[in-house]
């Protein structure tokens, strides 16, 4: 997945350029965007002295994209029931004195210390501020709030670098990604779309249309309910999930997965090691992997067929009744084997290439 580019140098200054006062350590600044009004000033106006903080009025249905370079961005619900978006810049560290001396010699350009918010029609794009490369691995960067009406309408974009970005308690249209840090999210609803590249993805009581990706790392989802797809390229997925619709993509790591009322299930992992607990709610499940060991517990109360296939390949393990696997293409090795419980159509097929697929006896879930 590519990111958008990150604003790093100077550029013409809009006319809603936002300056932060000196020194950079101890910098604060509050930003209201009122999500209902009209807009305070216009694009041709001249920016206004600016307070410590300042309001910017924007009519309903804007998207608001936030961009930050590095730092810790946390963005929570609003107690109150203001139709409003509050940035506040709690702490700036963008350079190191000891490098002062090499930014000059090398005649590099002054780090920027402005929240620019640049406008586009119905969207809005906010910049903070970035450290300088020089500077970039030596500094924490921006330390900032950003607090959204609890049902947020509009969309809401969120595009990281080294970030730790922290969600919590809020609505709407989210799509957020970082290439490197810890993102957490809590207590979230409508089509959430959260992606990190490389560090940590967790999350908790999400519901709705749900895309979780950790490219490498770790990702673990708690009680999810809705639709979720989860994606991991290589790393450890763990995910105890509500979800009526689970959906799952890994090339290489370890899979611990209980759905406990999923109706679809889809799992595709091609090497590792998964173990699964499918509810008795199934109706449609599908298992895949090359060469990963997997090991699956379906609820006792299942009402359906399992149906496995070893591949050429593989092997299976049968704990769950007495049926043993039998050769399913003579005269090929493959071996196949298929358990029926009562006379429903749901149905959970298992398959392998060059693995073992074990089915583990059945406990209460």
């Amino acid at each position: 997945m590519m990111l958008p580019s990150f604003v790093g140098h100077r550029s013409r200054r809009s006319p809603f350029l936002l300056r932060l006062s000196h020194p950079v350590l101890t910098a604060w600044l509050g930003i209201t965007l009122a999500m209902n009004c009209t807009p305070a000033w216009s694009a041709e106006s001249p920016a206004p002295a600016l307070p410590t903080s300042q309001e910017i009025n924007w009519p309903a249905g804007t998207q608001l994209s936030v961009e930050l370079e590095k730092g810790r961005l946390s963005v929570i619900g609003r107690d109150d029931d203001k139709p409003t978006v509050t940035l506040t810049i709690n702490a700036l560290e963008l350079t190191r004195p000891e490098n002062d001396q090499a930014r000059q010699l090398a005649e590099l350009p002054a780090p920027i210390r402005e929240v620019r918010v640049q406008a586009d029609g119905k969207h809005q794009r906010v910049i903070l501020p970035a450290p300088p490369s020089l500077d970039l691995m030596q500094v924490s960067g921006v330390q900032a709030t950003l607090a959204v009406p609890r049902h947020y309408q509009d969309v809401l974009n969120i595009r990281g670098k080294q970030v730790d970005l922290d969600l919590q308690h809020f609505s709407g249209t989210l799509s957020a990604s970082t290439l490197t840090g810890k993102m957490t999210a809590n207590d979230l609803q409508g089509i959430i779309h959260l992606y990190n590249q490389l560090g940590s993805l967790h999350t908790s009581n999400l519901s709705g249309t749900l895309r979780l990706q950790q490219a490498v790392g770790v990702l673990n989802d708690t009680a999810s309910q809705g639709t979720v797809f989860y994606q991991v390229i290589r790393g450890q997925l763990a995910a105890n999930s509500q979800a009526k619709d689970i959906s799952i993509e890994q090339i290489d790591g370890t899979q611990k997965i209980q759905a406990t009322q999923a109706t679809r299930f889809s799992d595709n992992l091609q090497s590792g090691q998964a173990t699964i607990l499918l509810p008795a709610s199934v109706q449609q499940g599908e298992i895949q992997t090359v060469s990963a060991a997997l090991s699956v517990q379906v609820a006792p109360d299942f009402a359906g067929s399992v149906q496995v296939n070893g591949g050429a390949g593989g092997n299976i393990v049968n704990q769950l009744t007495s049926e043993q696997a039998k050769p399913g293409h003579l005269p090929l090795p493959d071996k196949a084997l298929t358990l029926q419980r009562g006379s429903s159509d749901a149905k959970i097929a298992i398959s392998t290439i060059n693995s073992t697929i074990t089915l583990l006896p059945p406990q209460a879930q």
